[in-house]
């Protein structure tokens, strides 16, 4: 069977006397691929330094089939080579660890369904908070003293 494709069936019942009219057709759509996740957020209560909080909802379609579960992806801002953080993940959301404080992290999400992975998500570049610089023109306030 093709993906995405219509087909019809019917059922013939044979016994030692012969053959049955056939049955009503049934057309079934076989399943495609789903759509890429959407709304890819970063979730900033989670997000620190060394992690970033992402959830999403589920593509328009789901391919026919529902999903089975997610895979989130992640790269740094300067490269396109995006490296899989975790498959398997069975909720609209994950939080990715093990970041670099003051990197800015590409991340993508797919879904997967009984045919197979989804396209990637839309991406969404994500800051990991850093320590804030130290501050600066520090000055007496002589009327405050």
């Amino acid at each position: 069977m093709t993906p995405g494709e219509t087909y019809s069936f019917t059922v013939t019942a044979r016994n030692a006397v012969g053959h049955s009219i056939q049955s009503v057709s049934l057309a079934v759509l076989a399943a495609k691929l789903p759509d890429a996740p959407l709304s890819l957020t970063n979730e900033a209560d989670v997000t620190t330094g060394y992690q970033v909080g992402l959830s999403w909802s589920n593509g328009a379609y789901d391919g026919g089939s529902p999903e089975i579960d997610y895979q989130v992806s992640y790269c740094d801002d300067a490269s396109d080579t995006y490296s899989v953080f975790a498959s398997g993940i069975t909720t609209l959301s994950s939080t990715v660890n093990g970041l670099t404080p003051g990197v800015t992290y590409k991340f993508v999400v797919q879904s997967r369904n009984i045919v197979d992975i989804s396209p990637y998500s839309l991406p969404i570049s994500v800051l990991a908070a850093q320590e804030p610089d130290a501050p600066t023109d520090l000055a007496n306030d002589a009327s405050n003293t």
